[in-house]
């Protein structure tokens, strides 16, 4: 309560306490000064405060806690944290017994560019942990508790000290070994991806880790190939074996979301916008055929983002063929349609768009003869008179006289 006193008086009005480490204690409280909730860590002054202090105020990463203000209070350190009461992965995998392997490698991948940035810095967090891993309210991971920090002085830098959780330490931590704290958190990195994807802890021998660490590591068999060869990769018992972080980063598990996303955000080639301009030219005449489209029957793509899906009822894709001779365009459904209607498969022949990489165009339109309210794929020249709609008209439903 004298706590509380106290920060009210500095313009801290505390909500509640939220979970606290062994040597610290987290309130939420209002700030007055920048008009938002934040996060109050109040410490004990010693040698592990005083380095982590000197941490935040070098580091600056999107995926590392950021620190507004620091300053002392009746012989205590208050950190004020801008991220205010996230929860840790611990807490969001109470919700499912096992984190998806796209949400794994995307919550992981943040994680690494984390670490890569102290290393560079010649920063070893030491005490990386699930606890120690915040998810906040837009799902960004953010790194804290850097307690146990330390600054090297060039490879190599070994120390003695112990000062991790016993479930997550290296062997030559546990066996109090001249160590490398770097290829320590690499490991300590290998921890927590195996418990994100599989759903426990790799070692289960609390009373022999030494040597339960050197044994084969145990896979479910739905794991892909590439997830356990990183796993695998920071987990060697050695750690003159062991990859640095960097390594890690460039890892091809790890690059499969980013080459996703790069062909998702693939611009339209320009042959393709030549020949959609000569189609416009042909179909604007008092003959062309009309079609309506709406975007609220449509189930649209992953990739694209929430604000935008209303809007977006055309899709793109580049997938590779491996034709010799053609490439076609193919025409997709993705639609509330019933099970009665017939959802035919359209493929163009190449003479009308002949490209070297195939463009993929997903377009619905209502079927008023047979099934009303159902929405079916529409031909070639229709789908991409409407595509020029996309960027500058907000309405619900279309047709060719909106040119």
């Amino acid at each position: 309560m004298e706590t509380d006193e106290a920060l009210r008086d500095l313009g801290y009005e505390v909500q509640r306490d939220l979970d606290g480490g062994d040597f610290s204690t987290v309130k939420l409280a209002k700030s007055k000064k920048y008009q938002k909730t934040v996060a109050l860590k109040i410490m004990q002054i010693d040698k592990h405060v005083q380095t982590e202090v000197s941490i935040l105020k070098r580091v600056k990463h999107p995926h590392i806690i950021s620190v507004l203000d620091i300053f002392e209070m009746a012989g205590r350190l208050v950190c004020i944290v801008m991220e205010a009461a996230p929860s840790d992965l611990e807490k969001a995998k109470k919700f499912q017994s096992v984190i998806p392997t796209d949400q794994a490698r995307t919550w992981f991948s943040q994680l690494v560019s984390a670490v890569v940035y102290l290393h560079k810095q010649n920063i070893a967090h030491r005490d990386l942990k699930c606890e120690n891993v915040l998810l906040t309210a837009d799902n960004q991971v953010k790194l804290i508790d850097f307690g146990f920090g330390r600054f090297s002085r060039g490879f190599p830098d070994l120390t003695r000290e112990f000062c991790c959780t016993p479930a997550y330490a290296a062997p030559e931590v546990l066996l109090k070994r001249p160590y490398d704290p770097k290829k320590a958190d690499v490991w300590s990195l290998g921890v927590i991806l195996y418990w994100m994807v599989v759903g426990r802890l790799p070692f289960q021998n609390w009373f022999d880790f030494p040597g339960c660490q050197r044994k084969p590591i145990y896979f479910p068999e739905r794991l892909e190939e590439p997830c356990r060869d990183l796993i695998s990769y920071m987990l060697r018992y050695y750690y003159l074996m062991r990859p640095s972080a960097k390594k890690v980063a460039q890892h091809p598990w790890l690059q499969m979301k980013r080459e996703l996303s790069e062909n998702v955000e693939r611009p339209i080639p320009r042959a393709l916008l030549q020949r959609m301009k000569r189609f416009f030219k042909r179909s604007s005449s008092a003959e062309a055929p009309t079609c309506f489209c709406s975007t609220e029957n449509v189930l649209p793509h992953p990739a694209i983002k929430e604000e935008t899906k209303r809007h977006k009822f055309l899709q793109f894709k580049i997938p590779r063929k491996k034709k010799k001779n053609y490439d076609r365009l193919h025409l997709i459904l993705k639609s509330t349609v019933t099970q009665e209607a017939r959802r035919p498969k359209l493929q163009l022949p190449f003479r009308l768009f002949k490209m070297t990489e195939t463009t993929i165009i997903s377009l619905y339109a209502e079927d008023t003869t047979q099934h009303p309210g159902c929405f079916q794929r529409t031909n070639m020249a229709t789908s991409l008179l409407l595509l020029p709609l996309i960027s500058s008209s907000s309405k619900d439903t279309f047709s060719l006289s909106d040119f």
